[in-house]
């Protein structure tokens, strides 16, 4: 079984990756952005297999209404009440939701984020540009039934 720590250090090792839009290599010298870092970790600890949704536009969140992120993730993961360590946030920015994390212990999360130009942990009350958005959180070990 998938426990939250096997989770939890795959998202960290991600951290010191270079925010880069669409981006998937791990490191350095690579890049990511907060959608496939998210699939990247999902799948790299075998909750399923990899799947890859690019290409998407780097504003969709302020252009579009269809939430096709929030969609892909609810294919996946069940929306819960409350943050589970390893589980998903996803932030409501723009127009829909758009932003996703990796939970290690809320209120702290791994991300990537275009702001900050890397991936990195912190604090979302000290976010300043997530901390008054609303958030919505998924646990990847409840699958939806379909």
């Amino acid at each position: 079984m998938i426990t939250p720590e096997q989770v939890i250090a795959e998202a960290r090792s991600w951290i010191g990756t270079p925010y880069h839009h669409m981006g998937y290599v791990k490191g350095p010298n690579g890049g990511v952005d907060c959608g496939m870092i998210v699939i990247g970790v999902y799948s790299s600890v075998g909750f399923f297999d990899f799947f890859d949704p690019r290409p998407y536009p780097r504003q969709f969140h302020l252009h579009q209404q269809q939430e096709w992120y929030k969609n892909i993730v609810e294919d996946f993961c069940t929306e819960e009440d409350a943050p589970v360590p390893g589980g998903m946030a996803l932030w409501k920015v723009g127009r829909i939701f758009s932003h996703g994390s990796i939970v290690t212990e809320w209120p702290r999360v791994v991300h990537a984020i275009a702001s900050s130009d890397i991936v990195y942990e912190e604090n979302n009350v000290l976010m300043t540009s997530l901390r008054n958005q609303e958030v919505k959180f998924y646990n990847p070990w409840k699958v939806p039934s379909k």
